[in-house]
């Protein structure tokens, strides 16, 4: 059968050249005589809408040009088991630093639509698929101030100017969560449950996940003082905030939040509103395409 990629690009997303990166895109498939669908999204964030609408049984790929947020949306509109290749053209593109598409846009295009599948896992938080974490609290609130926020600012940087904004003013909040053997109420900073390790263009909340063992890492950081926590955001970037007393790491199969109007939330950057969250893992249940070749990668 001949293929027939299926490609949903986000002209919102961080990437000043998606047009151009696009045309490269379109360039190659008809290089090597693929067919193609091209579907370009609305300022209305409705990447799930139009690959559920549109993805046909005779596509073969899904490919994804846009950030984390393109990425979580195509997902979650995709009801066939077919591969998903991405493009990161995102202000973060949180997601990729788990796994390795290339340094160029040329070889990411490559690995997109003719690299290596490989099987990770999918997180589900209330119905919706995730493919790298959820965060409530302080990481929760920064989504919220970016959702809100008139600034025009683009790539981390837009992130880094709302953490220092409001890291001395955030007032840990109590928050009810459950896993396991753990049942608690605490007043927390975040509380990160990840498939994937980093958050807000380069945070390493997670630093020990991984996208294909089957589990979900928390990341639970209680009450800090407010110069403590600007002392320790260098930690946030290098994964070693795991070492500090104040903070606590656990591996699980699903996690239960209590409501909480007071606390955001979102799902891989995307604000998603307030607990009751009942999130848990899918395991092996998503084919992506990385770097590589060979059989698997047809």
């Amino acid at each position: 059968m001949k293929k027939r990629i299926f490609v949903v690009a986000n002209p919102g997303a961080g990437h000043k050249k998606i047009e151009e990166v696009l045309r490269e895109l379109v360039d190659f498939a008809s290089s090597k005589d693929y067919d193609y669908d091209v579907f370009l999204t609305a300022k209305n964030r409705n990447a799930l809408k139009t690959v559920k609408e549109n993805f046909e049984e005779e596509h073969s790929d899904l490919i994804v040009l846009g950030g984390d947020g393109t990425l979580n949306e195509a997902i979650n509109g995709l009801t066939l088991d077919r591969p998903v290749g991405i493009v990161p053209c995102g202000s973060a593109n949180d997601f990729c630093k788990n796994i390795k598409v290339g340094q160029t846009i040329e070889q990411q295009i490559q690995t997109a639509i003719a690299g290596k599948k490989i099987q990770i896992d999918l997180g589900i938080c209330n119905d919706r698929k995730f493919v790298n974490g959820v965060g409530v609290g302080f990481d929760g609130q920064i989504v919220a101030e970016i959702a809100n926020s008139t600034r025009n600012l683009k790539g981390p940087i837009k992130y880094y100017y709302h953490v220092i904004r409001i890291l001395a003013s955030y007032r840990s909040k109590l928050t009810t969560y459950h896993f396991d053997e753990v049942n608690e109420s605490k007043k927390l900073l975040l509380l990160t449950v990840a498939n994937g390790t980093t958050f807000g263009g380069g945070f390493k909340l997670n630093p020990s996940a991984k996208i294909d063992d089957g589990l979900l890492d928390v990341c639970v950081i209680e009450k800090i003082n407010p110069i403590l926590r600007f002392w320790n955001i260098p930690r946030l970037k290098s994964g070693s905030h795991t070492r500090l007393k104040k903070v606590k790491v656990y591996q699980t199969t699903e996690v239960k939040i209590d409501e909480q109007p007071l606390l955001n939330a979102h799902i891989d950057g995307e604000l998603v509103g307030h607990p009751p969250l009942h999130i848990k893992v899918l395991p092996k249940a998503l084919t992506i395409r990385v770097q590589g070749s060979g059989k698997s990668g047809v």
